[in-house]
């Protein structure tokens, strides 16, 4: 786990009005994310509960793609998507900064070469 501070937003309260509040928050490491998150894939069973502390939940494929997510939007997010299959790596997506170690270009180069099968070339 790793501390990150997170801005309150402007309608909390705070005896420090004219600076913007922050408060710690624990977060797991990306590595951990990812394992429970295959984990889960693996079992390719419905589930919604806690994991690390935060809201989590592991939908299988149907007319989606299989998909995680951790965390509460605006405060800390990771999501998980198997859009290019079951058996391939899932696309990751951060919302935030937490100071993970993560380039993103590695998968926007996976989506030019996936989408490239479905566009005719001229």
């Amino acid at each position: 786990m790793r501390l990150i501070n997170v801005e309150l937003p402007d309608r909390i309260s705070h005896p420090f009005a004219d600076q913007n509040a922050h408060i710690p928050v624990a977060v797991p490491e990306l590595a951990e994310i990812i394992q429970f998150a295959k984990e889960k894939h693996s079992d390719q069973q419905p589930w919604r509960g806690y994991a690390y502390g935060w809201p989590a939940e592991y939908r299988v494929a149907d007319a989606l793609p299989a998909g995680f997510f951790i965390g509460v939007n605006g405060i800390f997010f990771v999501a998980l998507d198997w859009e290019w299959g079951a058996e391939e790596e899932p696309y990751l997506s951060i919302e935030g900064e937490y100071g993970y170690d993560f380039d993103p270009s590695d998968q926007t180069a996976r989506a030019k070469q996936h989408l490239a099968a479905f566009i005719p070339q001229t």
